[in-house]
């Protein structure tokens, strides 16, 4: 997994850009199809986010913090 972060807000003129990929589909089919890699992108403050997220990731929420409090 990569993690970024900034601070500030997002501009709201702000678009989920992706690269496509290919892949078969239907499964067995021989047809290839174009998919994003990435569906969405969201943006949330620190207390929602911790709720969100999967523990093993809450880390790089607290190194997050530490670094914008120093």
């Amino acid at each position: 997994m990569h993690a970024w972060a900034f601070e500030g807000d997002l501009p709201e003129s702000f678009v989920c850009k992706s690269n496509l990929f290919e892949m078969e589909w239907p499964p067995h089919s021989g047809k290839q199809k174009k998919f994003p890699e990435v569906d969405q992108a969201c943006f949330f403050s620190e207390e929602d986010a911790r709720r969100k997220i999967k523990s093993t990731q809450v880390p790089l929420l607290d190194r997050l913090r530490d670094a914008t409090e120093g």
